[in-house]
Protein backbone atom coordinates (compact mmCIF):
# COMPACT_ATOMS: atom_id res chain seq x y z
CA UNK A 1 0.00 0.00 0.00
CA UNK A 2 1.45 3.33 -0.93
CA UNK A 3 0.64 6.87 -1.87
CA UNK A 4 3.43 7.05 -4.45
CA UNK A 5 5.58 4.50 -6.21
CA UNK A 6 8.74 6.58 -6.44
CA UNK A 7 9.73 10.23 -5.93
CA UNK A 8 10.43 10.98 -9.61
CA UNK A 9 7.06 9.78 -10.84
CA UNK A 10 4.98 12.58 -12.46
CA UNK A 11 2.02 11.31 -10.50
CA UNK A 12 1.81 9.77 -7.05
CA UNK A 13 -0.32 6.64 -7.30
CA UNK A 14 -1.78 4.18 -4.78
CA UNK A 15 -0.38 0.67 -4.82
CA UNK A 16 -2.57 -2.35 -4.18
CA UNK A 17 -3.11 -3.02 -0.50
CA UNK A 18 -1.19 -6.00 0.85
CA UNK A 19 -2.89 -7.29 3.96
CA UNK A 20 -3.96 -10.10 6.23
CA UNK A 21 -7.48 -10.38 7.70
CA UNK A 22 -9.64 -8.37 10.08
CA UNK A 23 -10.88 -4.73 10.54
CA UNK A 24 -10.78 -1.66 12.77
CA UNK A 25 -11.74 1.99 12.15
CA UNK A 26 -8.97 4.67 12.06
CA UNK A 27 -5.25 5.23 11.43
CA UNK A 28 -4.82 5.66 15.17
CA UNK A 29 -6.32 2.20 15.70
CA UNK A 30 -3.27 0.71 13.98
CA UNK A 31 0.40 0.47 14.93
CA UNK A 32 3.29 1.58 12.73
CA UNK A 33 6.53 -0.40 13.01
CA UNK A 34 9.56 0.41 10.85
CA UNK A 35 10.87 -2.31 8.54
CA UNK A 36 13.86 -0.87 6.70
CA UNK A 37 12.61 1.99 4.54
CA UNK A 38 9.12 0.48 4.65
CA UNK A 39 6.75 0.12 7.59
CA UNK A 40 4.09 -2.27 8.83
CA UNK A 41 0.66 -0.89 9.68
CA UNK A 42 -1.13 -3.38 11.92
CA UNK A 43 -4.50 -3.41 13.71
CA UNK A 44 -3.77 -5.23 17.00
CA UNK A 45 -7.21 -6.57 17.84
CA UNK A 46 -7.77 -8.14 14.42
CA UNK A 47 -4.35 -9.18 13.14
CA UNK A 48 -4.81 -7.26 9.89
CA UNK A 49 -1.65 -5.77 8.37
CA UNK A 50 -0.58 -3.61 5.44
CA UNK A 51 2.91 -3.05 4.10
CA UNK A 52 3.69 0.63 3.53
CA UNK A 53 6.38 1.72 1.07
CA UNK A 54 8.40 4.88 1.96
CA UNK A 55 5.91 7.46 0.58
CA UNK A 56 2.96 5.76 2.28
CA UNK A 57 4.99 5.46 5.48
CA UNK A 58 5.79 9.19 5.38
CA UNK A 59 2.11 10.09 4.98
CA UNK A 60 0.81 7.66 7.62
CA UNK A 61 3.38 8.81 10.16
CA UNK A 62 2.20 12.37 9.55
CA UNK A 63 -1.44 11.36 9.98
CA UNK A 64 -0.64 9.41 13.16
CA UNK A 65 1.21 12.45 14.57
CA UNK A 66 -1.96 14.51 14.17
CA UNK A 67 -0.61 16.99 11.62
CA UNK A 68 -3.24 19.06 9.80
CA UNK A 69 -4.21 17.57 6.47
CA UNK A 70 -3.23 20.75 4.61
CA UNK A 71 0.24 20.59 6.13
CA UNK A 72 0.64 16.93 5.15
CA UNK A 73 -0.38 17.79 1.58
CA UNK A 74 2.19 20.59 1.40
CA UNK A 75 5.03 18.49 2.86
CA UNK A 76 4.17 15.50 0.70
CA UNK A 77 4.01 17.54 -2.52
CA UNK A 78 7.36 19.12 -1.79
CA UNK A 79 9.05 15.85 -0.79
CA UNK A 80 7.93 13.92 -3.86
CA UNK A 81 7.96 16.68 -6.45
CA UNK A 82 4.27 16.69 -7.39
CA UNK A 83 1.59 19.36 -7.45
CA UNK A 84 -0.48 20.07 -4.32
CA UNK A 85 -3.64 19.03 -6.20
CA UNK A 86 -2.12 15.69 -7.11
CA UNK A 87 -0.80 15.23 -3.55
CA UNK A 88 -4.25 15.94 -2.10
CA UNK A 89 -5.90 13.46 -4.46
CA UNK A 90 -3.46 10.70 -3.64
CA UNK A 91 -3.45 11.29 0.10
CA UNK A 92 -7.24 11.18 0.21
CA UNK A 93 -7.07 7.84 -1.60
CA UNK A 94 -4.46 6.64 0.89
CA UNK A 95 -6.69 7.63 3.81
CA UNK A 96 -9.62 5.76 2.26
CA UNK A 97 -7.49 2.64 1.90
CA UNK A 98 -6.25 2.89 5.47
CA UNK A 99 -9.83 3.40 6.68
CA UNK A 100 -10.90 0.20 4.93
CA UNK A 101 -8.39 -1.93 6.81
CA UNK A 102 -9.01 -0.24 10.17
CA UNK A 103 -12.81 0.04 10.06
CA UNK A 104 -14.62 -1.85 12.79
CA UNK A 105 -17.06 -4.53 11.64
CA UNK A 106 -20.66 -3.82 12.64
CA UNK A 107 -22.02 -5.82 15.54
CA UNK A 108 -24.35 -8.59 14.38
CA UNK A 109 -28.03 -8.75 15.32
CA UNK A 110 -28.45 -10.66 18.56
CA UNK A 111 -31.79 -12.25 17.64
CA UNK A 112 -30.59 -14.48 14.81
CA UNK A 113 -27.94 -16.53 16.59
CA UNK A 114 -30.14 -18.24 19.25
CA UNK A 115 -32.67 -19.33 16.61
CA UNK A 116 -29.96 -20.81 14.41
CA UNK A 117 -28.24 -22.48 17.35
CA UNK A 118 -31.50 -24.18 18.35
CA UNK A 119 -31.38 -26.31 15.18
CA UNK A 120 -29.48 -29.61 15.24
CA UNK A 121 -25.79 -28.96 14.44
CA UNK A 122 -24.43 -29.81 11.01
CA UNK A 123 -21.15 -30.67 12.73
CA UNK A 124 -20.43 -31.48 16.37
CA UNK A 125 -17.02 -32.76 17.39
CA UNK A 126 -14.25 -32.41 19.97
CA UNK A 127 -10.80 -31.58 18.58
CA UNK A 128 -7.34 -31.28 20.08
CA UNK A 129 -4.84 -29.81 17.59
CA UNK A 130 -2.89 -28.70 20.68
CA UNK A 131 -2.73 -29.74 24.34
CA UNK A 132 -6.33 -28.79 25.16
CA UNK A 133 -9.52 -30.24 23.69
CA UNK A 134 -12.14 -27.87 22.29
CA UNK A 135 -15.76 -28.60 21.44
CA UNK A 136 -16.75 -27.35 17.97
CA UNK A 137 -20.28 -27.08 16.60
CA UNK A 138 -21.46 -25.69 13.27
CA UNK A 139 -25.10 -24.70 12.71
CA UNK A 140 -26.93 -23.67 9.57
CA UNK A 141 -24.24 -24.45 6.97
CA UNK A 142 -23.72 -27.95 5.64
CA UNK A 143 -21.05 -26.66 3.28
CA UNK A 144 -18.95 -25.17 6.08
CA UNK A 145 -19.45 -28.33 8.12
CA UNK A 146 -18.28 -30.48 5.21
CA UNK A 147 -15.15 -28.37 4.69
CA UNK A 148 -14.24 -28.75 8.35
CA UNK A 149 -15.26 -32.38 8.89
CA UNK A 150 -12.56 -33.93 6.70
CA UNK A 151 -9.90 -31.38 7.62
CA UNK A 152 -10.29 -32.01 11.37
CA UNK A 153 -10.50 -35.81 11.23
CA UNK A 154 -6.90 -36.40 12.45
CA UNK A 155 -7.34 -34.19 15.54
CA UNK A 156 -10.67 -35.54 16.79
CA UNK A 157 -10.61 -36.86 20.34
CA UNK A 158 -12.86 -38.33 23.03
CA UNK A 159 -11.38 -36.07 25.72
CA UNK A 160 -13.60 -33.71 27.66
CA UNK A 161 -13.58 -30.11 26.44
CA UNK A 162 -13.83 -26.98 28.61
CA UNK A 163 -14.26 -24.45 25.79
CA UNK A 164 -17.01 -24.36 23.17
CA UNK A 165 -16.29 -22.84 19.74
CA UNK A 166 -19.37 -22.33 17.60
CA UNK A 167 -19.96 -21.30 14.00
CA UNK A 168 -23.50 -20.26 13.09
CA UNK A 169 -24.85 -19.15 9.74
CA UNK A 170 -27.33 -16.29 10.23
CA UNK A 171 -28.83 -15.34 6.89
CA UNK A 172 -25.86 -14.66 4.62
CA UNK A 173 -23.42 -14.11 7.48
CA UNK A 174 -21.37 -16.48 9.63
CA UNK A 175 -21.02 -15.72 13.34
CA UNK A 176 -18.14 -17.33 15.23
CA UNK A 177 -18.28 -17.33 19.02
CA UNK A 178 -16.59 -18.96 22.00
CA UNK A 179 -18.56 -19.79 25.14
CA UNK A 180 -21.27 -17.36 24.02
CA UNK A 181 -18.88 -14.44 23.30
CA UNK A 182 -18.82 -13.21 19.73
CA UNK A 183 -15.37 -13.43 18.10
CA UNK A 184 -16.03 -12.42 14.51
CA UNK A 185 -18.70 -12.11 11.84
CA UNK A 186 -18.24 -12.46 8.10
CA UNK A 187 -20.26 -13.15 4.96
CA UNK A 188 -17.33 -15.02 3.36
CA UNK A 189 -17.44 -18.81 3.68
CA UNK A 190 -13.69 -19.29 3.28
CA UNK A 191 -12.89 -16.59 5.81
CA UNK A 192 -15.34 -18.21 8.24
CA UNK A 193 -13.52 -21.51 7.78
CA UNK A 194 -10.12 -19.87 8.35
CA UNK A 195 -11.31 -18.02 11.45
CA UNK A 196 -12.76 -21.18 12.99
CA UNK A 197 -9.48 -23.01 12.43
CA UNK A 198 -7.42 -20.10 13.80
CA UNK A 199 -9.52 -19.83 16.96
CA UNK A 200 -9.48 -23.60 17.35
CA UNK A 201 -5.67 -23.47 17.39
CA UNK A 202 -5.61 -20.52 19.79
CA UNK A 203 -8.01 -22.18 22.23
CA UNK A 204 -6.28 -25.54 22.03
CA UNK A 205 -2.94 -23.98 22.98
CA UNK A 206 -4.38 -22.07 25.96
CA UNK A 207 -2.39 -19.03 27.08
CA UNK A 208 0.51 -19.48 24.68
CA UNK A 209 1.53 -16.23 22.96
CA UNK A 210 2.03 -15.95 19.20
CA UNK A 211 3.83 -13.74 16.72
CA UNK A 212 1.74 -14.69 13.70
CA UNK A 213 -0.15 -17.41 11.90
CA UNK A 214 1.37 -17.32 8.43
CA UNK A 215 -0.47 -18.71 5.41
CA UNK A 216 2.13 -21.36 4.61
CA UNK A 217 2.82 -25.05 4.44
CA UNK A 218 5.91 -26.41 6.19
CA UNK A 219 8.06 -29.49 5.77
CA UNK A 220 10.75 -30.66 8.15
CA UNK A 221 13.99 -32.63 8.16
CA UNK A 222 17.01 -32.86 10.44
CA UNK A 223 15.24 -30.97 13.24
CA UNK A 224 14.39 -27.89 11.19
CA UNK A 225 11.30 -26.67 9.34
CA UNK A 226 11.07 -24.92 5.98
CA UNK A 227 8.09 -22.73 5.25
CA UNK A 228 6.52 -22.86 1.78
CA UNK A 229 4.49 -19.68 1.62
CA UNK A 230 2.36 -17.91 -0.92
CA UNK A 231 -1.17 -17.27 -2.07
CA UNK A 232 -3.50 -20.01 -3.28
CA UNK A 233 -2.59 -21.34 -6.70
CA UNK A 234 1.11 -20.47 -6.44
CA UNK A 235 2.18 -24.12 -6.31
CA UNK A 236 3.08 -24.45 -2.65
CA UNK A 237 0.94 -27.56 -2.08
CA UNK A 238 2.50 -29.29 -5.09
CA UNK A 239 6.01 -28.48 -3.89
CA UNK A 240 5.17 -29.68 -0.36
CA UNK A 241 3.84 -32.94 -1.80
CA UNK A 242 7.02 -33.42 -3.83
CA UNK A 243 9.18 -32.86 -0.74
CA UNK A 244 7.01 -35.26 1.25
CA UNK A 245 7.76 -37.91 -1.37
CA UNK A 246 11.48 -37.13 -0.93
CA UNK A 247 11.31 -38.06 2.76
CA UNK A 248 10.45 -34.78 4.47
CA UNK A 249 7.87 -34.76 7.28
CA UNK A 250 4.85 -32.49 7.36
CA UNK A 251 4.73 -29.78 10.02
CA UNK A 252 1.67 -28.00 8.66
CA UNK A 253 -0.28 -27.90 5.43
CA UNK A 254 -1.77 -24.39 5.46
CA UNK A 255 -1.37 -22.63 8.83
CA UNK A 256 2.06 -21.85 10.28
CA UNK A 257 1.86 -20.63 13.92
CA UNK A 258 5.02 -18.87 15.13
CA UNK A 259 5.52 -18.81 18.89
CA UNK A 260 6.35 -15.49 20.54
CA UNK A 261 9.67 -15.39 22.36
CA UNK A 262 11.22 -18.46 20.74
CA UNK A 263 10.10 -17.91 17.13
CA UNK A 264 9.51 -21.66 16.84
CA UNK A 265 7.00 -23.14 14.42
CA UNK A 266 4.27 -25.23 16.05
CA UNK A 267 3.08 -28.33 14.26
CA UNK A 268 -0.54 -28.27 13.04
CA UNK A 269 -1.78 -31.87 12.64
CA UNK A 270 -4.83 -31.08 10.50
CA UNK A 271 -5.44 -33.21 7.42
CA UNK A 272 -3.51 -32.32 4.28
CA UNK A 273 -5.55 -30.86 1.42
CA UNK A 274 -4.32 -32.65 -1.70
CA UNK A 275 -5.35 -31.04 -4.98
CA UNK A 276 -5.58 -32.86 -8.29
CA UNK A 277 -2.13 -31.68 -9.39
CA UNK A 278 -0.51 -33.30 -6.35
CA UNK A 279 -2.33 -36.65 -6.31
CA UNK A 280 0.01 -38.29 -8.82
CA UNK A 281 3.02 -37.24 -6.72
CA UNK A 282 1.68 -38.96 -3.61
CA UNK A 283 0.24 -42.24 -4.89
CA UNK A 284 3.38 -44.10 -3.82
CA UNK A 285 3.46 -42.40 -0.41
CA UNK A 286 -0.32 -42.52 0.13
CA UNK A 287 -1.61 -45.55 -1.79
CA UNK A 288 -5.20 -45.09 -0.56
CA UNK A 289 -5.50 -41.51 -1.82
CA UNK A 290 -7.69 -42.40 -4.83
CA UNK A 291 -10.34 -43.88 -2.53
CA UNK A 292 -10.71 -40.73 -0.43
CA UNK A 293 -13.82 -38.66 -1.27
CA UNK A 294 -13.15 -35.30 -2.92
CA UNK A 295 -14.46 -32.03 -1.50
CA UNK A 296 -15.18 -29.08 -3.78
CA UNK A 297 -13.12 -26.11 -2.63
CA UNK A 298 -12.38 -22.88 -4.55
CA UNK A 299 -13.50 -24.46 -7.84
CA UNK A 300 -11.14 -27.39 -7.26
CA UNK A 301 -11.50 -30.86 -5.88
CA UNK A 302 -9.47 -31.48 -2.74
CA UNK A 303 -8.90 -34.76 -0.90
CA UNK A 304 -8.13 -34.46 2.80
CA UNK A 305 -5.72 -37.08 4.13
CA UNK A 306 -3.94 -37.53 7.43
CA UNK A 307 -0.22 -36.66 7.14
CA UNK A 308 1.73 -39.91 6.76
CA UNK A 309 4.75 -38.55 8.68
CA UNK A 310 4.41 -35.74 11.22
CA UNK A 311 7.25 -33.44 12.23
CA UNK A 312 8.08 -32.81 15.92
CA UNK A 313 5.71 -30.53 17.80
CA UNK A 314 8.00 -27.45 17.87
CA UNK A 315 10.75 -26.66 15.39
CA UNK A 316 13.09 -23.81 14.49
CA UNK A 317 12.50 -22.42 11.00
CA UNK A 318 15.46 -22.61 8.63
CA UNK A 319 14.05 -20.38 5.90
CA UNK A 320 11.16 -19.55 3.61
CA UNK A 321 10.40 -20.57 0.03
CA UNK A 322 7.90 -18.72 -2.15
CA UNK A 323 7.09 -21.01 -5.10
CA UNK A 324 5.68 -19.72 -8.35
CA UNK A 325 4.58 -22.42 -10.76
CA UNK A 326 4.90 -21.33 -14.40
CA UNK A 327 5.05 -24.06 -17.07
CA UNK A 328 6.61 -21.59 -19.52
CA UNK A 329 9.34 -20.26 -17.22
CA UNK A 330 12.91 -21.39 -16.74
CA UNK A 331 13.63 -22.79 -13.25
CA UNK A 332 15.13 -20.11 -11.04
CA UNK A 333 15.88 -19.61 -7.36
CA UNK A 334 16.26 -15.96 -6.35
CA UNK A 335 17.08 -14.66 -2.86
CA UNK A 336 14.59 -12.25 -1.28
CA UNK A 337 15.18 -9.46 1.22
CA UNK A 338 13.43 -9.69 4.61
CA UNK A 339 11.15 -6.83 3.51
CA UNK A 340 10.20 -8.70 0.32
CA UNK A 341 9.56 -11.93 2.24
CA UNK A 342 7.30 -10.21 4.77
CA UNK A 343 5.41 -8.38 2.01
CA UNK A 344 4.74 -11.66 0.21
CA UNK A 345 3.56 -13.29 3.44
CA UNK A 346 1.22 -10.38 4.19
CA UNK A 347 -0.14 -10.48 0.65
CA UNK A 348 -0.92 -14.17 1.08
CA UNK A 349 -3.03 -13.52 4.18
CA UNK A 350 -2.67 -14.74 7.74
CA UNK A 351 -3.02 -13.31 11.23
CA UNK A 352 -0.47 -11.09 13.01
CA UNK A 353 -0.21 -10.15 16.68
CA UNK A 354 -0.33 -6.37 16.29
CA UNK A 355 1.31 -4.95 19.40
CA UNK A 356 4.47 -2.90 18.71
CA UNK A 357 6.52 -5.31 20.82
CA UNK A 358 5.37 -8.39 18.90
CA UNK A 359 5.67 -6.68 15.52
CA UNK A 360 9.23 -5.64 16.29
CA UNK A 361 9.95 -9.25 17.29
CA UNK A 362 8.42 -10.48 14.03
CA UNK A 363 10.59 -8.05 12.04
CA UNK A 364 13.67 -9.52 13.76
CA UNK A 365 12.39 -13.02 12.99
CA UNK A 366 12.21 -12.26 9.27
CA UNK A 367 15.63 -10.58 9.31
CA UNK A 368 17.22 -13.71 10.79
CA UNK A 369 15.90 -16.18 8.20
CA UNK A 370 16.78 -16.47 4.52
CA UNK A 371 14.05 -16.45 1.91
CA UNK A 372 13.92 -17.34 -1.79
CA UNK A 373 11.55 -17.00 -4.68
CA UNK A 374 11.33 -20.31 -6.56
CA UNK A 375 10.06 -20.18 -10.15
CA UNK A 376 9.58 -23.65 -11.60
CA UNK A 377 7.94 -25.29 -14.64
CA UNK A 378 7.76 -28.82 -13.15
CA UNK A 379 8.42 -30.55 -9.86
CA UNK A 380 11.63 -32.25 -10.96
CA UNK A 381 13.33 -28.95 -11.77
CA UNK A 382 12.01 -27.50 -8.49
CA UNK A 383 13.52 -30.35 -6.50
CA UNK A 384 16.84 -30.02 -8.33
CA UNK A 385 17.05 -26.46 -7.02
CA UNK A 386 15.52 -26.91 -3.57
CA UNK A 387 17.09 -30.13 -2.27
CA UNK A 388 20.72 -28.88 -2.45
CA UNK A 389 19.59 -25.63 -0.86
CA UNK A 390 17.92 -27.32 2.09
CA UNK A 391 20.78 -29.74 2.44
CA UNK A 392 23.36 -26.94 2.51
CA UNK A 393 21.57 -24.89 5.18
CA UNK A 394 20.45 -27.56 7.63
Amino acid sequence: MAAAREPRSPRARADQLQRGTGRSHAVSAGRLVAFGDNAILAVPRTGRVAILNPPARFACEAFAAGRPFAKVISDYAQRYGISPDRAEQDLRELRRRVARITRRSPRPPTATAPAAAACPPDLETICAPGPRAVRLTVHGSRRLARLLRFLLQPVRTDSSAHRHLRGIRCGRAYEISCDGRLLTRTDNLLLARSEILRHLLLLSHGRRRWLAFLHAAAVAAEGRAWLIAGSSGSGKSTLAAALLREGFAIATDDYAPLEAGSGLLHRVPFAMGIKDASIALLRGTLPAIDGIPAVRFRNREVRYVAPPVLAPERLPVGGLLFPLYDPQAAPELSPLSPEQAFTLCARGGGWYEGSPRRLAELVRWFRQRPAWMLTYPDTRSALDLVLPLLGSTR
